[in-house]
């Protein structure tokens, strides 16, 4: 996962599914996106956010640990509700069929509003076509066709940031802990 954003000043957040099954869980996974958001976040608010989800890894495994419904739905909400930036589009790629009916499963946990940002690209994706519809090729990393570096080096660049942030998210997750909802 590494977040950036573009000379426009709107966030990108993009999430490779390479993860082992076996390792993965659906609250460790979100904390680290919403710990990415908020370096994206930390500077000041973007000119939106958009995020690019890569599928062709996703097994049936991920999806079935992804499957609580309080926790789906908690995070939707903060997406439409309690984010302090919009949310544009979710791009999804290299989906296939499954993919789309694996969304219907959690589709009853998230408002109309969030459904209608998800747009889904298949594997033979026209890329030239992606970048006059959603999103410039001088937006994206160099992996998607685009101008920036790699997401290898804009992972860790968001890495090296975390860790210059390591106070502010130590005082936020104490705070939250001293919440009582």
């Amino acid at each position: 996962m590494c977040t950036w954003r573009d000379e426009s000043g709107c966030a990108f957040g993009y999430y490779d599914i390479k993860v082992d099954s076996k390792s993965w869980g659906l609250a460790d996974g979100l904390k680290l996106m919403f710990m990415a958001f908020d370096c994206a976040l930390y500077d000041g608010p973007p000119n939106g956010l958009q995020l690019l989800i890569d599928t062709k890894e996703i097994t049936l495994a991920i999806v079935a640990k992804c499957f609580y419904p309080d926790l789906l739905r908690t995070a939707f909400k903060y997406f439409l509700r309690a984010s302090p930036v919009k949310l544009k589009k979710i791009h999804m790629f290299n989906t296939f069929s499954i993919t789309r009916q694996m969304i219907q499963v959690v589709r009853p946990f998230m408002d109309k509003k969030l459904y209608e940002q998800f747009v889904f690209h298949p594997r033979d994706l026209q890329w030239e076509e992606f970048y006059e519809k959603y999103v410039p090729r001088r937006s994206l990393p160099s992996d998607l066709g685009g101008d920036l570096p790699t997401v290898d080096d804009m992972q860790q660049q968001m890495i090296d940031r975390m860790v210059e942030l390591g106070t502010y998210y130590e005082t936020d997750e104490k705070w939250i802990k001293g919440l009582h909802f």
